[in-house]
């Protein structure tokens, strides 16, 4: 399955609003359930 640029840009949106919930980007990637070096390729 292929995800197209547009569902790309809607995830990466979707984190983008959800940060402001967190005091760091680390606390954000745990809460999302990944790496916090793979957050900060997003």
């Amino acid at each position: 399955m292929e995800i197209t640029n547009e569902v790309k840009q809607r995830i990466v949106a979707a984190i983008a609003a959800d940060r402001e919930n967190y005091p760091s980007d680390n606390r954000h990637a745990t809460a999302l359930g990944i790496a916090p070096s793979v957050y900060n390729t997003i």
